[in-house]
């Protein structure tokens, strides 16, 4: 509405953004151009804080900052003020997130709702759903008692949202229109309904002695249906360490839920009505089977979804993924064109979206086949940077690294892997690959153990059992031995030494030595 001058009250502050001043009784206020912009933005957060990424790209829109200007400048603005950081009256710092504006906020001209005060929606405006998965991060509420527990209920909402739209498997709702409902404990139909959204993530936090206790909730507002609910509790010693853990564990969680629900709404689809969206995650549940007719119904709709929208980079990954899983295991007569097929679908996904964490991993793995491991491991670190919550990223990440002769990088992968998805698709090859490090480490004991443990999941495939008879050979568990090498042999008949070596590429003379060594006890040498 051009003409109309938006002023604020914040204390005995008032803020006039037609007129750029603040007043305090009747005196304006000294304010440099920066410590105003500075200002307006803690307003347009308030109540909630804002954090230092959020300020830079406010106050700094297009200009390369160091977040140590942020903390000098607001110096400068609580100079101006009259404040202190001691004894703030009026802007409080969150360590390790940003800033908060202390005094309620008053809007006193007529103007257009504004998001942060709770404005609602015109209900009889209804947003269309878009095809990808959509989610809002409602902000998390906290009991009022607790200033840690108000501390991390204002950051965790806000750094699930920013995990979750790093993943770019998710339409994410923008943090404006989240904050509308603060405090609010909408319908869930009306919230979807008004955001176009069809996932809803709300949460709760309190502290309990020395420990927080979080509640957080999946719904699916189209539906109404409660589709996943978890409660966690953490020791606060460190607060932003339990903070970061939880943001990652809830992240990663989501992710997997959402896909599970993806999967199940598109098979109850009419086939002809399916988008490529929902063809991509039928594809994505059967990517990870390990047997021929299960990869070529992935690849059937992976190439179904890409017919149907070619600009989407995931069913190009997937096809990545079902190249190379027929290579790994031997399904394809022509090993070589399955490498160029895997090392080709996953640069097209790269090229069409640069920052998806999922299409670096699709070409990380497809560098192994190619025996490029330092490009792989490169590869995929950039999927854990981008996405730190990708479970399975953090797997394959660990299992380039292990062949890299990496182990303690390796494990570290492989245990983050678990912690982040407890009940992962392929948790079997987590606990694999966490096992087999041990064991090149030398705990053979702890390795036997893990592979144990891996085999007795779903989705098991030779190579896997290869690896226990291994770990099981070096911990002297002879008899377990020799009954994954008959399983292998079923599968592979000319399993030995030399075929478990070609199928991955150690480096360190160490750890080659290691699988010899236990090659020789199954009596399985490099002329079996």
């Amino acid at each position: 509405m051009p003409g109309i001058d938006k002023q604020f009250q914040l204390a005995d502050l008032t803020l006039s953004m037609g007129r750029h001043s603040v007043v305090r009784a009747g005196q304006r206020l000294a304010l440099a151009p920066t410590s105003f912009s500075l200002l307006v933005a803690l307003v347009e957060a308030a109540p909630n804080a804002i954090s230092v990424d959020d300020l830079l790209g406010k106050v700094w829109p297009n200009k390369v900052v160091a977040p140590e200007t942020v903390s000098q400048r607001v110096r400068l603005l609580r100079h101006a003020l009259g404040d202190s950081a001691t004894n703030p009256r009026y802007i409080r710092g969150i360590r390790g997130f940003g800033y908060q504006l202390i005094p309620e906020v008053t809007q006193l001209s007529l103007s257009l709702p504004t998001p942060v005060f709770g404005a609602s929606h015109d209900a009889s405006e209804q947003r269309p759903l878009p095809a990808q998965p959509s989610i809002v991060v409602l902000p998390f509420s906290d009991d009022g008692r607790s200033a840690v527990a108000r501390r991390v209920a204002l950051g965790i909402s806000h750094d699930i949202q920013t995990q979750l739209g790093l993943t770019h498997s998710f339409f994410v709702t923008a943090r404006g229109s989240a904050l509308r409902y603060n405090g609010a404990a909408p319908d869930p139909k009306r919230l979807s309904h008004e955001l176009g959204v069809r996932y809803i993530l709300q949460g709760s936090i309190r502290q309990q002695g020395n420990r927080l206790a979080l509640h957080v909730t999946l719904v699916d507002g189209v539906t109404e249906q409660m589709i996943w609910t978890e409660h966690y509790s953490r020791r606060i010693d460190d607060v932003f360490a339990v903070q970061a853990e939880i943001t990652h564990a809830i992240s990663a969680a989501v992710q997997t839920q959402i896909d599970r629900q993806e999967w199940r709404r598109a098979l109850n689809q009419g086939r002809a009505d399916l988008d490529a969206w929902a063809a991509s995650h039928i594809g994505f549940h059967y990517m990870y089977c390990f047997d021929r007719s299960t990869l070529d119904e992935a690849e059937r709709w992976f190439e179904r979804a890409i017919q149907l929208d070619p600009t989407i980079p995931r069913p190009h990954a997937g096809l990545s993924w079902v190249h190379w899983q027929r290579n790994f295991l031997g399904l394809s007569e022509d090993r070589s064109n399955e490498i160029k097929q895997a090392i080709d679908t996953a640069q097209r996904a790269l090229m069409l979206d640069p920052d998806d964490p999922f299409a670096h991993w699709a070409y990380g793995r497809a560098l192994l086949l190619n025996g490029d491991l330092d490009h792989a491991v490169t590869e995929l670190e950039q999927t854990t940077s981008i996405n730190p919550s990708f479970a399975i990223g953090r797997y394959s990440s660990g299992f380039a690294l292990m062949q890299a002769g990496q182990l303690s990088a390796s494990l570290a992968h492989a245990q983050a892997a678990i912690r982040l998805s407890p009940y992962d698709p392929l948790l079997s090859l987590m606990l694999g690959l966490q096992g087999f490090s041990a064991s090149l480490k030398g705990d053979y004991n702890r390795g036997a153990a893990l592979l144990l443990r891996a085999v007795k999941q779903p989705n098991v495939h030779f190579a896997l059992y290869a690896k226990a008879a291994v770990c099981c050979a070096l911990a002297g568990l002879n008899q377990e031995a020799e009954e994954y090498v008959t399983r292998v042999q079923a599968v592979v008949p000319d399993f030995g030494q030399q075929r478990f070596l070609d199928t991955f590429f150690y480096r360190r003379a160490e750890d080659i030595a290691t699988i010899k060594r236990a090659f020789a006890r199954l009596k399985l040498d490099s002329e079996t």
